[in-house]
């Protein structure tokens, strides 16, 4: 992916530019950003490794859907995504 590509779905959770997202890709911990109106998370693992998580389609109780975001991999920490299924759920009842 391009740069371009990149901050075209970083801008949308507050990263201002491709340094400021590249340094928290590199933070070595684990974290996420929400954007609310649309029920999706950027995940990273601290290691350049960034998703798109948002609620399954096919069962959005219990699942989640999962896009990497210019890596090959990601590390996930169950328990953050438990904690960000959660906040998805809780924003999919607000938007409603």
């Amino acid at each position: 992916m391009t740069a371009e590509e990149i901050m075209k779905i970083a801008g949308k959770f507050g990263f201002k530019d491709i340094n400021e997202f590249d340094e928290w890709a590199r933070s070595d911990t684990d974290d996420y950003r929400l954007d609310d109106q649309k029920g999706k998370a950027l995940y990273t693992d601290g290691d350049m490794g960034v998703a798109l998580v948002q609620l399954s389609e096919i069962d959005p109780d219990i699942g989640l859907m999962i896009d990497l975001i210019d890596c090959k991999y990601c590390n996930f920490n169950l328990l953050c995504l438990g904690f960000l299924h959660d906040e998805l759920l809780e924003a999919q009842d607000d938007f409603e």
